[in-house]
């Protein structure tokens, strides 16, 4: 399991947004889901472009779907930070299996459709990439209907860094 620490001495960060899981086939009670029926998952990749290991933290802001808009108090949990070690050129992914992991250790109730943020601390310039991919709920195969349909989109995207504090 990795440390949960405090980040130190980090000079980037980047904010990754993810969503992974499920919404069910209208009808759908109020609130309007955010995306429409189908199965959604994200991974996000992240390289070690430097010539010597670099040490990271990781931790997941849910954002859960709003339904109260004059609640101040909106946002949803943070989960601790975790930190991880690459070394020159390794990558690592982190998915949906991140998010569970991350949400039970903050504490946060997650639905079978989740949102958020994948945030990532590092002193050095990290590569940093996110892919979405998302697929109908079933597909019929002859006269049968599977639970599962394959991907109908897929996306990369290079999430930016920016300074800390800046």
């Amino acid at each position: 399991m990795p440390e949960i620490v405090l980040p130190q001495n980090c000079v980037f960060e980047y904010a990754a947004k993810v969503l992974f899981g499920s919404i069910d086939k209208e009808p759908v009670p109020p609130p309007i889901p955010p995306c429409v029926p189908g199965y959604y998952a994200t991974a996000v990749n992240i390289h070690n472009p430097s010539l010597k290991d670099t040490t990271l933290w990781v931790k997941f802001a849910h954002a859960p779907q709003a339904t109260d808009y004059a609640n101040p108090g909106i946002g949803g949990g943070i989960s601790p930070w975790f930190k991880y070690v690459l070394k020159p050129d390794q990558a690592m992914e982190l998915d949906a299996d991140f998010l569970l992991f991350a949400a039970k250790h903050g504490d946060i109730t997650l639905a079978s459709f989740a949102k958020g943020f994948v945030i990532i601390q590092a002193q050095v310039r990290l590569d940093v990439v996110s892919v979405y991919s998302a697929g109908p709920m079933e597909r019929v195969v002859g006269s049968r209907v599977t639970s599962m349909g394959y991907v109908a989109t897929m996306h990369t995207e290079r999430v930016p860094e920016h300074k800390i504090g800046s």
